[in-house]
């Protein structure tokens, strides 16, 4: 009995199990990328499919399982090009459109031109229309039109996506996500924020606007949001939670990435309160900010979180300015974490930096020595914050603390606290 022939008479759950390793293997190793449908050579799901009209039958709905549309490096297309050429296979093949499970978008100025109308859009449409069983949907990029100046028919097809039972997990620029679209979600549990620091910020007329917009669109209540991702544009969080409150009910993960400035802290903390009984995982990422305001009073408030079992905390300031300032706000933070008696794991990390190209211009080693100066003054307040977590009788579940704080100039200088 020939190779061939042994292999095409595998039981069909084997041959599921196989297929589903290779098409991990493939988009690993080779890509998910839609260059991939444009054929320079064979991928490993191609070759499978060659093998029996059995294997063919099982991995041909794998190659087109996941689908990731980007201009990509090389060879470097068009988003817009290849949207076309994805349209035309569902042309040929309309069943590819209940085989994709997994969609995603990377904007780019050809796809952006679509989605305000200024090039007709009807092929990224008709993708959105006959993609029926998605489980999982990204629509982001460095570029994004906000929703007002979508074409027309855009939001409505926007909106038949997240209505689909199959979706579980959006990613998402937050100026194209309006309240309404998740309000209308009937599945969906984990939702990427991203935002672009670089683009001019939704304001308050705007955030005015949706919340009427909602209001008149009564929320359903079967969102279930466990795991929610913010970068940027944290301002708008209480928007979601007040115009569609039962879709964050159970939210346990909760992880935010901003180079905005401290004095977002207000909504931030406002989305707290608002969801913070059922949290498990926070985790707070406030990167290198380009501005360095006066602070004091701005801190994360915790003292609401009473389920938390992971907490992860990062502060990273792009000049070391104001540093009794930060250091008042990491305490104060830490001392408002009172009512997690279920806390396992506790992470910080502070750092300071100063770039090297200044180095020698106003006194920038003074300070950076001057920070290394005041550690041990630093330290002994930590330990103070830290004291009340070595009570046993309270935190019986804790079992990692970790503190890192990092003096960044030349040279780069880590402190393990």
């Amino acid at each position: 009995m020939s190779m061939i022939t042994t292999i095409s008479q595998l039981p069909d759950e084997i041959l599921a199990e196989m297929a589903e390793y290779v098409r991990s293997y493939s988009f690993r190793d080779e890509g998910q990328h839609l260059n991939t449908l444009i054929k320079w050579c064979p991928t490993t799901l191609d070759n499978c499919c060659l093998v029996s009209k059995r294997f063919h039958t099982v991995f041909l709905p794998l190659r087109y399982s996941s689908i990731h549309i980007c201009a990509g490096q090389w060879p470097r297309r068009e988003v817009s090009i290849l949207i076309a050429k994805l349209r035309a296979a569902l042309e040929v093949q309309p069943q590819i459109g209940l085989w994709i499970r997994e969609l995603m978008f990377t904007i780019d100025y050809t796809l952006e031109r679509k989605l305000i109308g200024i090039v007709n859009p009807s092929s990224f449409l008709e993708i959105l229309n006959t993609t029926t069983a998605l489980t999982a949907f990204r629509l982001s990029g460095r570029v994004a039109p906000s929703w007002e100046a979508l074409y027309p028919l855009v939001p409505a097809a926007l909106r038949k996506v997240f209505r689909q039972e199959t979706l579980k997990s959006v990613t998402i620029n937050t100026r194209l996500l309006h309240p309404i679209l998740l309000c209308s979600s009937p599945s969906l549990s984990t939702l990427n924020l991203v935002g672009n620091s670089r683009a001019s910020r939704p304001g308050a007329s705007q955030f005015a606007t949706w919340r009427n917009d909602v209001l008149d669109d009564p929320p359903c209540d079967h969102p279930n949001i466990l795991s929610l991702s913010c970068e940027e544009d944290i301002d708008i969080l209480p928007l979601y939670f007040d115009t569609c409150p039962l879709a964050f009910r159970s939210l346990q993960n909760l992880k935010i990435t901003s180079t905005e400035p401290p004095p977002l802290m207000s909504a931030l903390n406002s989305f707290l309160r608002l969801s913070g009984k059922t949290l498990r995982m926070l985790d707070i990422d406030f990167g290198q900010y380009k501005q360095e305001p006066r602070v004091s009073g701005s801190f994360l408030d915790l003292s609401e979180m009473k389920n938390l079992r992971q907490v992860r905390l990062r502060y990273f300031y792009d000049s070391g300015r104001d540093l009794e300032d930060y250091e008042a706000m990491l305490m104060e933070t830490l001392k408002s974490i009172v009512n997690s008696s279920e806390l396992r794991s506790l992470e910080v990390e502070l750092e300071w930096y100063w770039d090297s190209r200044f180095l020698g211009v106003d006194g920038v080693e003074v300070g950076a020595a001057g920070v290394v100066a005041r550690l041990p003054a630093f330290l002994q307040a930590l330990d103070s914050a830290w004291a009340r977590f070595t009570d046993n009788d309270s935190y019986r579940s804790l079992e990692r603390i970790y503190d890192a704080g990092c003096v960044v100039a030349c040279p780069v200088m880590w402190l393990e606290l």
